[in-house]
């Protein structure tokens, strides 16, 4: 998934509902991180081009030329530890601050932006590390020994079609496609990192990963 730089991750103080945790802009929309979840929310950039442009001249449209269409796509992982702790990582220097509408309560001031978030123990023994990579965001399950990979499962709602392509992961959606490169993996043994094969697998909406 590519994302917009240099926003990263910005924690959530009261500026967005109970269920963010931390959002990042990514192209065409956003994505916010719960528990043991991701969203993606995207908006048709054309039409809030012409609105934007639009704004700037005498009023003639009716309200339905005001609407933007939108389209969301849900991740979430089955069997996840629900209460795992979201710990971020990489605090930029500049903070954010919000004041949405004349609700004092969802006022916002001194939000920092982080380079990652790690799920600890999503999964037993293994952790999920979100962070950003360039423009673009990457994921890394971290197995501890003993930890099993065959519990991971995604399951995504809400996407158009899902499909596997060259070994990618491809979400496409009404207004926005996504593209997850095949998956890297790798263990240390005996002090050298050793590349393990691994791919995709997908049955229907559901992503496993095969060893």
């Amino acid at each position: 998934v590519q994302a917009q730089t240099p926003a990263g991750f910005i924690e959530n103080k009261n500026q967005w509902p109970e269920d963010v945790h931390f959002a990042s802009r990514i192209p065409g929309g956003r994505m916010t991180l719960g528990s043991a979840s991701f969203r993606y929310y995207f908006l048709d950039g054309a039409k809030l081009e012409a609105l934007h442009q639009g704004s700037h001249e005498p009023d003639g449209h009716s309200d339905s030329d005001h609407q933007v269409r939108g389209h969301a796509v849900f991740v979430d992982f089955p069997g996840a530890d629900t209460h795992a702790k979201l710990k971020p990582f990489g605090r930029s220097d500049a903070y954010y601050n919000y004041f949405l509408g004349d609700d004092l309560a969802k006022w916002a001031s001194g939000a920092y932006a982080y380079d990652g978030v790690l799920y600890e123990s999503l999964y037993p023994g293994i952790d999920l590390k979100i962070y950003s990579a360039g423009e673009n965001l990457k994921y890394d399950f971290i197995v501890a020994p003993g930890g099993d990979p065959s519990h991971i499962r995604i399951v995504y709602q809400g996407a158009d079609e899902i499909y596997l392509e060259n070994g990618n992961l491809n979400v496409r959606t009404s207004l926005a496609n996504t593209t997850e490169q095949k998956p890297v993996a790798w263990q240390f043994v005996d002090g050298k990192k050793i590349e393990i094969p691994s791919a995709f697998g997908l049955e229907g909406n559901v992503v496993t990963f095969e060893f």
